[in-house]
């Protein structure tokens, strides 16, 4: 990426003050940068990790953009999934093959996938941690075949 690409980004989000317009900004950014095609960012909140945006470029699905509320159940803390893995143990994980993969539980994606006609290949999953040291959520970056 080059260094321009950079300064404009910096440049955009320093400019943004509406916080739900500043997170999709970031999110669309950072999409664009990993080069996914799909994503969900999630908020740390009530013990949980919920919803805050969702898409998918090929399927054209967009959910919790101007702040809407995403209906999906949040995700337990104590579940095998592996966005949970990545912000209780504040790791990066990068999965090459999510249907080789049997570290973690992938029966919803599975499901979603077949559902929709979708093919998840490969999923990057990063923690978003606080100054202090807690975790405000996470990123759920997926590539599909």
């Amino acid at each position: 990426m080059h260094l321009s690409k950079i300064l404009e980004i910096g440049i955009s989000l320093a400019a943004q003050k509406d916080y739900n317009k500043l997170l999709e900004l970031f999110f669309s950014e950072v999409m664009k940068i990993t080069n996914s095609d799909a994503g969900t960012l999630y908020l740390y909140e009530d013990n949980s990790l919920k919803y805050k945006l969702t898409r998918n470029n090929s399927l054209k699905i967009i959910n919790g953009n101007n702040g809407e509320l995403v209906k999906h159940t949040p995700l337990d803390m104590d579940s095998n999934n592996v966005c949970v893995y990545s912000a209780l143990n504040k790791k990066i994980v990068n999965i090459p093959d999510v249907y080789s993969n049997s570290l973690f539980d992938f029966t919803d994606t599975r499901k979603m996938d077949l559902v929709n006609g979708y093919h998840t290949k490969s999923m990057l999953v990063i923690p978003l941690e606080l100054h202090e040291g807690g975790i405000m959520g996470v990123f759920q970056l997926i590539r599909n075949t």
